[in-house]
């Protein structure tokens, strides 16, 4: 018996993950619809077509130059949403700390209250495996991890969160709340509202921006809200751009006020998601079924997918230069 009592918070606490199979794993239908010219290929339900142009002109050099609008989706980044601190989901299970120390779904299933922490990596898989790079609209980098809620003095603590983000204050009451349910019925059809920037659809309230998540239904509900969440974050703190709309066609820009409509997620583990993907807020009780269990099953690994708008200058300017 004291054997048993040794392993068992162990297995409750195990880190568990996934290497994500570029093949296998991933919804390559979500690079849908792409945009060329102002002509559509491929359909989808999770995104919402700006009127762009045709035709675009973006400056390099001394003189702007001509191109064409182009538009897809990519793999922009992998997201854990994990009950144990310096578990990466992401990275196969690596555990970096001590396990336990979480409240993960034992304080989740009795108090309606769970507390995740959640882990951001740069995952340029495009570039990486050489896909419409001839566009010169993929950006050259490197998977790169880009946060750290262990290393966020705010994440573990609401109160000193409300303080940064004021608007919490208002947002979060019942009136506010209230409009959430239109927010809820644009996401069961398509993609949210920007308007309702503090709604996460049918999930929940987007603030405050810590990890913990209270009164919603499931685990993959709470890892859901989470990343949007998180999102939702990262735009506030400056370390993700806008890549969306006319706007976005001549490179990245700042985007403080996180667009919905410049992501959807795909889940990659412990159940993956391989013929779809679900824009911000939708709510799991469409997609989420059969995707978590007991033990092994209740941390989480997701694919965010970005929508990227450029243009795919003619070359006209170099020509130019040449004196051509």
């Amino acid at each position: 018996m004291f054997f048993i009592g040794l392993i068992v918070p162990v297995l409750l606490f195990a880190c568990t993950g996934v290497l994500v199979n570029p093949v296998s794993d991933i919804a390559w239908n979500c690079l849908y619809p792409i945009t060329l010219g102002g002509m559509s290929m491929g359909e989808s339900k999770d995104t919402v077509q700006e009127n762009i142009a045709p035709l675009c002109w973006c400056k390099k050099g001394v003189l702007p130059e001509p191109g064409i609008a182009v538009g897809f989706w990519e793999p922009a980044l992998l997201m854990d949403i994990t009950r144990t601190p310096w578990c990466f989901v992401g990275l196969n299970g690596l555990c970096l700390g001590k396990k336990g120390g979480g409240l993960g779904m034992m304080g989740f299933r009795e108090g309606k209250k769970g507390f995740y922490h959640v882990h951001v990596y740069r995952y340029p898989l495009l570039y990486l495996l050489d896909i419409l790079n001839n566009f010169g609209c993929v950006k050259k980098e490197t998977m790169d991890v880009i946060y750290l809620s262990e290393c966020d003095p705010l994440w573990n603590d609401d109160v000193l969160s409300d303080l940064v983000t004021t608007e919490s204050v208002v947002v979060n009451t019942p009136m506010a709340q209230l409009s959430c349910a239109a927010d809820c019925a644009a996401t069961a059809v398509g993609v949210g509202l920007d308007s309702l920037y503090w709604c996460s659809g049918c999930l929940g309230s987007v603030f405050p921006l810590t990890g913990t998540v209270m009164g919603v239904g499931s685990d993959v509900h709470a890892s859901a809200l989470l990343v949007h969440r998180v999102l939702f974050k990262l735009h506030r703190m400056g370390l993700l751009k806008g890549t969306v709309g006319k706007d976005g066609l001549c490179g990245p820009y700042t985007m403080m006020q996180m667009q919905k409509k410049q992501y959807k997620t795909q889940m990659v583990f412990p159940v993956a998601q391989r013929h779809a993907c679900a824009s911000l807020g939708r709510s799991d009780m469409v997609w989420g079924r059969g995707r978590s269990f007991p033990v092994k099953g209740e941390d989480f690994c997701y694919v965010v997918w970005r929508r990227r708008d450029c243009c795919v200058l003619s070359g006209m300017g170099s020509l130019r230069a040449k004196g051509l």
